[in-house]
């Protein structure tokens, strides 16, 4: 009998969602296999019982209570509001895409073995795979029906749920050294889903590989075979053609930096995470064609040493004068972007910019040598006139050196971008998709497989980034208008669909996917220091 009053039904919020989108209040999963009639109906019953109890607890209430209680959960009542839908039309004389094509047109050939890494690291897999198997580990978790076929969730059951708690259960058995149900989980995982499947299916499959190689000991093997199996610099091109994600959160930044440096002589941009420079080609040209004329412009570009910044540093100056600006570019690699001192000007208008690579920090030490909240410490002894992060949005759990803590972070954040991404790419694209699953095989196999400084991708939530900032005596500003209007244009401009939202928490704007923060951009400043 289900309890008339809801503050004495004992069960939390996140076990409603759960049960209501799988039909039922037990969070216990359905037996596998074929089970008594009697139980079977009594199963239904208490589903039918809970669904129709749940939808009457309010008028308000129908039948998208679970995605608004998911959303209130993942936000705190932060609202994100649809993007007015828009198809966009790629602009040939884009600076950004000019500057791309130039780069790829310098790359050498790939050699031939080179193409051959591209694939090893699956051969690598399957070895592992079958060194798991044990004698006595031929047993599946599946099991028949009595036609021969095999049983899979119910139509109330959700198969993303399915999938995900098949994979928290594998990684648990790994965490417990419990190699013949390590291999039984995966073996189920792999017969349920297909590498040219769902966004799901893939995803389900990347885990998997990455759970295998965790359990063998040979995280950083497969993972660096990967990393070599992928051309980066066609990586930025297709991210940057097809991923709204990077144009978005580029022209936040180039849009504010335009906005807030009106009249300023002298620029100079501290850009961490460089990388090969795509964020300042339109920036550069922008700032050619100001009435007043160009302002004198510095750019120190730090990133980690395997990026080729000296490569970076050629390709930005030899750019900007072609648009008839004299570029002064100083490079600095460094595996500690919080020790760095990089060479400032008292007169420079100064900007500090960090567009999602500020996840790579590592998180690691006492109180008082944490490498993140040195980082921030050292950005407000620069003075910076302005301070811009763009992040990646991620649950805390994804940056906990508890490893399951940290899987159940990545189920969560990895389902849901493979799944914009399958919005964004499969339908025309399918070659560009592939490769952006390799791409995104590659980051699971870093967070699941690899410890310690191995482990370069540590993403957070944006509000602990916000905490970080303000704790170091950084103040944030308005978001600027203009700004704003350049996020709306591009964002959900490769494929207009009602799933890309938008929506501000303070001074913070969010960019999100269905009821999920993706992305976040805010501007900040020293304390006591004039606002621009």
């Amino acid at each position: 009998m289900l309890p008339k009053k809801v503050d004495s039904f004992r069960i939390s919020t996140r076990s409603i969602i759960h049960s209501f989108s799988s039909g039922g209040l037990s969070r216990n999963p359905k037996p596998r296999g074929s089970v008594p009639q009697e139980w079977d109906q009594e199963i239904r019953a208490r589903k039918l019982h809970s669904r129709e109890w749940l939808l009457s607890l309010s008028p308000a209430m129908s039948a998208d209570l679970v995605s608004k209680l998911r959303a209130a959960l993942l936000h705190h009542q932060v609202r994100l509001d649809p993007v007015p839908q828009r198809q966009h039309v790629e602009d040939p004389n884009d600076p950004t895409l000019a500057y791309i094509s130039r780069m790829l047109l310098d790359e050498e050939e790939e050699p031939p073995q080179m193409i051959q890494l591209q694939d090893a690291y699956k051969n690598l897999i399957a070895e592992l795979a079958a060194l798991v198997s044990s004698p006595g580990g031929s047993g599946n978790l599946i099991h028949p029906d009595d036609s021969g076929n095999i049983s899979v969730p119910d139509v109330h059951e959700s198969r993303t749920g399915f999938l995900k708690s098949m994979l928290l259960e594998a990684a648990r058995a790994v965490a417990g050294n419990r190699g013949s149900e390590v291999y039984r989980i995966i073996s189920e995982v792999r017969s349920l889903a297909s590498p040219e499947g769902s966004s799901e299916e893939r995803t389900a499959l990347f885990f998997a590989d990455a759970l295998i190689a965790r359990f063998t000991g040979f995280g950083s093997q497969v993972y660096s075979a990967m990393v070599k199996g992928i051309r980066e610099r066609h990586s930025v091109h297709v991210r940057m053609l097809n991923l709204p994600s990077f144009r978005v959160t580029q022209r936040f930044a180039n849009g504010t930096i335009l906005d807030f440096c009106q009249g300023g002589t002298r620029i100079h941009i501290i850009d961490y995470g460089i990388h090969y420079g795509c964020q300042w080609p339109q920036l550069i040209q922008r700032l050619s064609q100001r009435p007043e004329g160009p302002p004198a412009m510095k750019i120190t570009g730090i990133d980690f040493p395997r990026v080729d910044v000296k490569e970076t540093e050629r390709n930005l100056v030899e750019y900007a004068k072609s648009c008839g600006i004299s570029l002064e570019f100083e490079a600095i690699t460094s595996t500690s972007w919080e020790l760095v001192q990089p060479k400032t000007h008292v007169n420079d208008l100064l900007i500090v910019n960090c567009n999602l690579r500020i996840r790579h920090l590592r998180e690691d030490g006492s109180v008082g040598d944490n490498p993140r909240k040195l980082f921030f410490e050292k950005v407000y002894t620069l003075k910076p006139d302005l301070f811009i992060q763009c992040v990646v949005d991620a649950g805390s759990n994804l940056s906990s050196p508890f490893f399951i803590q940290r899987f159940e972070g990545a189920l969560e954040s990895f389902f849901m971008t493979m799944d914009l991404f399958q919005t964004l790419l499969q339908e025309e694209m399918s070659e560009e998709y592939d490769y952006i699953g390799n791409i995104m095989a590659k980051t699971i196999m870093n967070v699941v497989a690899m410890e310690g400084v191995e482990r370069l991708e540590r993403p957070n939530s944006y509000r602990s980034w916000d905490s970080r900032a303000r704790r170091a005596g950084f103040e944030q500003e308005p978001v600027r208008p203009k700004a704003v209007e350049l996020v709306k244009a591009a964002w959900c401009s490769s494929k207009p669909n009602c799933n890309f939202k938008m929506g501000m928490d303070g001074n913070w704007l969010l960019l999100g996917w269905k009821e999920r923060v993706l992305y976040a951009m805010s501007t900040w400043r020293p304390q006591n220091k004039q606002a621009g």
